[in-house]
């Protein structure tokens, strides 16, 4: 069996559940109507089911649907892409709510709550939304969707707690269609069962035939009393072959277990009459057919009725594959490129125009609509032209390479040839002709034939426009328009066209529609000497509508400001407006112009303006021919012909057509390539080089832009960019766009796009965040780094913001003093490219607290020549070592303990001695503690305190001489 691609191939089972209700014989009915979406044949995978519900009631109801797909065979899961949507309801009063939802399986929940009615007919129908399911799957065969219902208590509905029948009818669609005969039986039996084409209007008929079988069936309780099935075409859905016919033949059967009827169709098949004009491709276009399906029935309840469903179904479109030998002809166009750059500067100037030594590049494009590939296909370029001198490269000959089936309508293969002109006559018309010829006897296309008019320039060489030439008329003129319509009954232009009328000759004609409109031909731009009378002159002839309700009006714009009319402005006419143009034109309404006829003869009248010496004299003036009309009744309209100026910079303001100059225009650059880096590794350079030429030599800037990439990079006018690759958190595409500039005209731009990688970025962690030290200690802090690309690593300290000349992961700080009782430490990890995150370290230092010192021996008294011992306590609150520092009366000692003795000295008379003491822990330096010591002299006489006095200068000069640490005559050392 021939795949199917299709979105769901559906068999719909519709039900009618009987509901409960107070009244007997009143019916709850849920109804299904069916719309596909989509195609099932293999032009198109899309399909769809749309489900819509109406429900008559005269009470609530609260059910649910479930919807069950089923593909008939255990070759193909149910696809798991099935999926189910619904519309919101169209009455506030029902809701539709899906509970339950499985790959193959979707159950909703329907409420309603209808009013309540005495009468015993069945209420209004209301519909609310339709269900949709769909799914992308390519299936082989059809999915078949079951339907079933269950009121809120699980049962079927009852009328009158009677259990009554519920009717459900089935239906499948089909499979792929195939053809019932072989080709050579398609062809006119007229011409012969081995013809390989066919015949110009000839007639063919094509059986097609449905091979899958086709199965209508029910399943009731009730009894079956007669059945009818039609099959017909979809009116409207043969455009192209008209109506074909359908026909089925089946058979039924009865199942008394289940008392179900069946019919089965083993084949049906569309009869359809074409007439082929030339030979090609024959395809079936009706995409639908209807199936209509009727019965009546009646219950155990007594209740009986009739039941109808009409189903439109979709089955595609299939196309009849015809071999290439009697396959559409292949279709040809040809396309001219005047401004190729590959021809290396071939075309002069830009006007599109081929003049004599400029080449061309013609191209012929071939599309193959036939169901084979073409080979072997030539085309032959030629000209019957005998004036004319054009050479075609390669003697005219361009040869095709393979040619595959076209798949869409854009699909189309070309090959290409220099066309060069060497001489011409000015405009003149050349006829180029491309024939087709094929060893192989392959299909070919029809000759082409395209004229070209060559030789030709425009420049400003006349005083006064006749609008003899379309061409020239809009390289000058303008045309504007505010219109309600594109078209009028009585006027095939809703616009000022240029036309040849019959009875005016060549004019500028604009129409007298019967809508509003607001049209205007604006002339060219001139410039009005400095002094002296100026004029417009013209001729023209108008036909507007009878009265003035139409009309048309001269305006004037000076230096480009707004529209003036001409009177209005200072100018006089000849003759002159005819009329006011009624108020109710929505446009010129109440102003004066031209209305109603200017004369019952059909001719043309000439009319001047006229501006005074000093009115526009240094001016650029600029007049438009305005018509303005209203909502009703056309007339012939206004005709313009020969518009000349006087007093003008510009004698000649109007463009004529001359032969070719041979003036070569500046010739746009253009780029070859871009060339460079394509992959970067962030930080790393990049370097981009553009390749551009100038047919004029010129020299060239570059203009570089950026068009992706977060981070803006350098900008460049070189035909190289070089820049940085810029950090980036993950892979990064940067594009820019280049064009070169000749100083005049930019190329078109290339794009080039350069992928940015990341590079890993180090990370780095801190061995201890928080350390805490005493002043004046030292500590070795460390850091470990890591790094995702396994790069080398360099390390930053920076302490309290300050960089330090370490690049290693540990550093020995020694806190010098408590001048800062914190320390911070930054440090950082680098790979060359990137920098780790910071490691932060906090440390502490804690201030040094200097020694304490007591004594109990503040005052001590002794006799001269006694043995003393003296003694202080010291403390430090860090538990440092102390040393101790002695002083005897300003004099330092060398004893550095808390403690000495000493034998006092022999005396003369009492004295005193004083000591004071103060302890350090190296850092900070105690309090002193002071000793006064008092000698007693055991004996009295004169000269003690000489004596005293003597031995102390004594001990001083002891000291002086021989340094610090010697004690004095007056204390003895034990």
């Amino acid at each position: 069996m021939k795949t199917i691609q299709a979105k769901l191939l559906l068999a719909i089972i519709a039900f009618m559940p009987i509901a409960n209700s107070a009244m007997a014989g009143t019916l709850s009915v849920i109804k299904q109507t069916h719309s596909q979406q989509g195609l099932v044949g293999v032009s198109s995978p899309q399909r769809s089911e749309n489900i819509t519900y109406t429900v008559e009631a005269e009470y609530s109801i609260d059910d649910t649907i479930t919807f069950t797909f089923s593909d008939g065979s255990i070759l193909q899961p149910i696809p798991t892409g099935l999926t189910a949507t619904a519309g919101n309801p169209d009455n506030s009063g029902f809701s539709l709510e899906l509970v339950n939802s499985d790959p193959g399986a979707f159950t909703y929940r329907v409420s309603a709550i209808a009013p309540s009615t005495t009468n015993s007919t069945v209420g209004a129908s209301i519909a609310f939304g339709a269900i949709s399911f769909s799914t992308s799957a390519i299936l082989s065969q059809p999915l078949f969707l079951t339907v079933s219902s269950q009121t809120a208590d699980g049962e079927s509905m009852d009328v009158d707690g009677t259990r009554t029948a519920t009717v459900a009818e089935t239906k499948s669609q089909f499979g792929s269609l195939v053809l019932s005969s072989s080709f050579d039986n398609i062809i006119d039996n007229n011409e012969g069962s081995d013809s390989t084409s066919f015949t110009d209007g000839d007639t063919d008929t094509i059986t097609w035939v449905e091979f899958v079988p086709f199965t209508l069936g029910w399943l009731n309780l009730a009894t079956v009393m007669s059945t009818s099935v039609t099959i017909e075409g979809d009116p409207g859905s043969m455009t192209e072959f008209g109506n074909a016919n359908f026909s089925a033949a089946g058979t039924q059967s009865f199942n008394p277990s289940t008392s179900a009827w069946t019919t089965t169709y083993n084949g049906m098949s569309l009869n359809d009459t074409m007439t082929f004009t030339t030979a090609g491709t024959a395809a079936l276009v009706a995409q639908h057919f209807r199936m209509s399906l009727a019965y009546n029935y009646s219950s155990a309840a007594g209740v009986n009725g009739t039941h109808s469903v009409t189903d439109k179904i979709s089955v595609g479109v299939w196309a009849l594959a015809i071999p290439s030998a009697i396959s559409t002809l292949p279709t040809a166009n040809v396309a001219f490129n005047y401004q190729n750059n590959t021809l290396n500067g071939a075309f002069c100037d830009l006007d599109d125009v081929l003049d004599p030594g400029e080449t061309a590049m013609m191209t012929v494009w071939l599309k193959n609509t036939g169901a084979d590939l073409l080979s072997d296909i030539q085309a032959q370029v030629s000209t019957t032209n005998a004036t004319a001198d054009i050479t075609f490269a390669n003697n005219g000959i361009i040869t095709f390479s393979d040619i595959p089936v076209s798949r869409d309508r854009d699909s189309m293969a070309s090959a290409m040839l220099e066309v060069t002109l060497n001489n011409a006559e000015i405009n003149e018309a050349i006829d180029i002709t491309v024939t087709f010829s094929s060893n192989s006897g392959a299909p070919l296309p029809e000759p082409i034939t395209t004229t070209l008019n060559v030789n030709r320039d425009y420049t400003q060489n006349r005083a006064s426009e006749d609008f003899s030439s379309a061409a020239t008329v809009w390289m000058d003129w303008q045309r504007s328009e505010e219109t309600s319509i594109t078209e009028d009954a009585e006027h095939a232009l809703t616009r000022w066209e240029v036309v040849n009328d019959n009875d005016l000759g060549f004019i500028a004609y604009g129409p007298n529609l019967s809508a509003e409109n607001d049209i205007s031909l604006i002339s060219p731009v001139v410039s009005v000497e400095g002094s002296g009378e100026f004029t417009m002159a013209f001729d023209h002839y108008f036909e507007f509508e009878a009265g003035s309700w139409d009309g048309g009006v001269i305006e004037l714009s000076i230096d480009g400001d707004d529209w003036t009319d001409i009177v209005d402005a200072g100018g006089t006419f000849a003759a002159g407006y005819n009329g006011t143009i009624s108020s109710a034109n929505p446009s010129l309404g109440d102003r004066p112009g031209f209305v109603d006829h200017s004369s019952y003869a059909v001719s043309m009248t000439a009319e001047t303006l006229t501006f005074a010496d000093g009115i526009l004299n240094g001016k650029e003036v600029q007049f438009r021919f305005r018509i303005g009309t209203d909502n009703s009744i056309s007339d012939r309209g206004w005709n313009i012909a020969n518009v000349s100026f006087t007093n003008i910079t510009n004698a000649t303001p109007f463009t004529g057509m001359v032969v070719d100059s041979g003036v070569c225009a500046n010739r746009a650059p253009f780029l070859n390539a871009v060339t460079g880096t394509e992959n970067a590794i962030e930080t790393s350079e990049v370097t981009l080089t553009a390749e551009g030429q100038d047919h004029d030599s010129d020299s060239l800037i570059y203009i570089w832009t950026q068009i992706a990439g977060t981070t803006t990079v350098n900008r460049s006018t070189n035909a190289t960019l070089t820049f940085d690759a810029p950090n980036v958190e993950s892979d990064e595409t940067y594009s820019f766009s280049v064009v070169s500039n000749d100083g005049t005209t930019s190329s078109d731009p290339l794009i080039v796009s350069v992928l940015i990688t990341a590079n890993a970025v180090p990370e780095i962690t801190a061995t201890e965040t928080m350390v805490t030290i005493g002043e004046g200690e030292t500590v070795t802090l460390s850091v470990s780094g890591s790094d995702g690309d396994g790069d080398s690593l360099t390390y930053e300290w920076m302490m309290n913001g300050r960089a330090l000349s370490v690049t290693g992961n540990s550093y020995e700080f020694t806190a010098s003093d408590a001048s800062q009782d914190s320390v911070f430490f930054s440090v950082t990890a680098s790979d060359g490219m990137e920098t780790s995150a910071a490691a932060e370290i906090d440390v502490t230092v804690t201030e040094n607290t200097a020694p304490t010192l007591t004594t109990n021996q503040s005052s001590l008294t002794v006799e001269e020549s006694e043995a003393v011992t003296l003694s202080v306590t010291g403390s430090d609150a860090e538990g440092d070592t102390l040393s101790y520092q002695w002083t005897q009366d300003g004099v330092a000692l060398s004893e550095t303990g808390n403690s000495f003795t000493f034998t006092s000295a022999s005396i003369n008379e009492d004295t005193t001695v004083v000591f004071r003491v103060t302890a350090s822990d190296g850092r900070n330096t105690s309090a002193p503690v002071v000793l006064v010591v008092s000698v007693e002299n055991k004996s009295s006489g004169g000269g003690g305190s000489m004596g005293w006095f003597v031995l102390l200068l004594g001990a001083l000069s002891f000291v002086r001489l021989h340094g610090r640490g010697k004690y004095s005559a007056l204390l003895k050392r034990t």
